[in-house]
């Protein structure tokens, strides 16, 4: 591709502010400059920007492409959907497919249940004959019927992975409900009955990433393959990355839940970083999931939720904490811990301060998803630098969570208040736990407002102080993004040198009603220099 661009916004960054147009030669940007004059470019395709905005492209900083492709290959459950609409769904695919001896399926909403909870006698009605599991859209909990529980040997006297953390609920004669909670009963169960057929994996996966590219995303960070998931994952990774069909780069880490993993990340990570360390896929960071979620009373809280006596711990904490982080540091991985309660969120800045006493200034350390924050734990994501990473499609008022932390839901997503106070802020969707889409704009529109997406009469979080600017929204999606995944002196601005990754808008995102932003168009997504999306 040689291209000029002109007669629009060319966004250079944030800071940078905007230009007349953008010179592109094959994979790298040529000039950016004012006062076009066509007569300097023969030979090359003049791209009339008719006023639009041209912008780099958005680098969702946190999601799970080819965990999701394996996962979202069966049964996908719609979020807003109730739990009858859950079973039904479910039930729908069930009869539509009887060849399959075993059926997966995710997506539905942790507080469809109830405070109860779903149980296996819901899927028993539907399908008693062969093994049905559900997971939660978060990936937190999950629940299964009685064949999927006997296929797996789980009864009675089958012992919690972590007893009070990830377990199996029971009933008073100590027989699981089917009820699963956190990561190691739900690998326990897909291990055991191993659902996945990858070609379905793969034919989900080409239109994650269709879909992706035509929400101007030109780079993730894929957070992790779950565990059950690492090796058909990698193999799915490899067939894509021989047959070309790639539409975004790729910058990846691993995935693991306790200390039990701990003994297997070092020779799994290496292995990873030292098979791809390319500019279009990279291994290189090291990853724990660190507690739950505050939906499933999971997340680990200084005070207990509301109606609980005990607290939830973190999965990972203290010294055991601190050893492990900085044992990747000096291995040279950078680090992204989980963090959804503040008695995690400021365990994981005790790590990050226990990298940089021990000197790793170099390291890069991001906490996600920064959910619920100490107020006195603010000021050291700048102190320790540490980024703040985030999913703007949850910053809005949730009743659930008024329900589950009380007045303490007052203080999520702190996430201005950590920006001036220095640190950094990158965004990403945790796809498929974003409930609302993973279309930045979609999440660019939420944190703008701190209210549900589309819904300007919902309950606005507070403060409303945190609403974030959109400065800081474009540097989360492109600058500090690809900074996480140290590709900052190669993307997410518009500048010589840099790669042609980059997105064409039908609007000027400064100029829009801060309620109408989900609905700008992306136009046309590039990345390394080929169209990957036109509308």
């Amino acid at each position: 591709m040689k291209a000029v661009y002109y007669n629009g916004k060319v966004l250079v960054s944030a800071d940078k502010g905007f230009k007349d147009y953008v010179v592109i030669n094959g994979n790298k940007i040529e000039e950016v400059g004012d006062e076009f004059d066509p007569s300097r470019f023969t030979g090359y395709d003049l791209v009339d920007l008719d006023g639009k905005m041209l912008m780099a492209g958005f680098t969702d900083a946190h999601a799970h492409p080819f965990t999701s492709a394996f996962q979202m290959s069966q049964i996908n459950i719609d979020f807003e959907s109730d739990a009858a609409g859950v079973i039904e769904t479910a039930r729908a695919y069930i009869e539509a497919h009887p060849e399959k001896e075993k059926y997966f399926g995710i997506g539905y909403s942790e507080a469809s249940f109830g405070t109860e909870g779903p149980n296996r006698h819901m899927l028993d009605a539907i399908c008693p004959d062969k093994p049905v599991i559900l997971v939660g859209a978060s990936g937190h909990e999950a629940f299964v019927n009685t064949a999927a529980l006997k296929a797996c040997g789980i009864d009675e006297n089958t012992p919690d992975p972590i007893p009070g953390t990830q377990f199996f609920k029971r009933d008073e004669t100590g027989y699981p409900t089917g009820h699963l909670i956190e990561s190691g009963p739900i690998t326990q169960v897909v291990l055991g009955l191993q659902p996945f057929v990858i070609e379905e994996a793969k034919e989900t996966l080409l239109k994650i990433f269709d879909d992706f590219a035509s929400y101007g995303i030109t780079s993730i960070d894929d957070c992790g393959f779950i565990p059950y998931l690492k090796e058909p994952a990698e193999e799915l990774l490899d067939e894509m990355i021989a047959s070309g069909q790639m539409k975004q780069r790729i910058f990846g880490s691993n995935h693991i839940n306790c200390l039990e993993e701990a003994d297997v990340w070092e020779g799994y990570l290496n292995h990873m970083r030292d098979k791809y360390d390319t500019d279009m896929v990279r291994y290189n960071t090291f990853k724990i999931i660190n507690d739950g979620i505050v939906e499933a009373c999971s997340a680990s809280m200084t005070e207990p939720f509301e109606g609980h006596d005990e607290l939830v711990m973190p999965l990972i904490y203290g010294e055991d904490l601190r050893n492990i982080c900085v044992k990747a540091a000096s291995e040279g991985f950078d680090v992204h811990l989980h963090g959804i309660g503040d008695n995690t969120v400021h365990e994981n800045l005790l790590a990050a301060k226990a990298i940089r006493d021990a000197g790793y200034d170099d390291t890069i350390i991001t906490i996600a998803h920064t959910q619920c924050v100490l107020e006195e734990d603010i000021p050291k994501f700048a102190e320790y630098d540490v980024i703040a990473n985030t999913t703007g499609v949850w910053h809005y008022g949730d009743p659930t969570a008024y329900e589950l932390i009380g007045k303490r839901a007052d203080r999520m997503f702190p996430m201005y208040s950590i920006i001036k106070c220095g640190a950094k802020m990158s965004l990403g969707s945790d796809f498929p736990g974003d409930e609302y889409g993973p279309q930045p704009l979609n999440s660019i529109e939420t944190a703008t407002t701190r209210q549900m997406l589309g819904d300007p009469n919902s309950p606005i979080l507070q403060p409303e102080s945190e609403r974030l600017p959109m400065d800081e929204l474009i540097k989360g999606f492109t600058e500090t993004a690809v900074y996480q995944v140290r590709m900052d002196d190669k993307l997410g601005t518009i500048e010589p040198g840099k790669y042609a990754d980059f997105i064409i808008l039908d609007q000027n995102l400064y100029e829009v009603d801060p309620y109408e932003l989900r609905n700008v168009k992306v136009c046309m997504t590039v990345m390394n220099g080929e169209v990957t999306y036109q509308a």
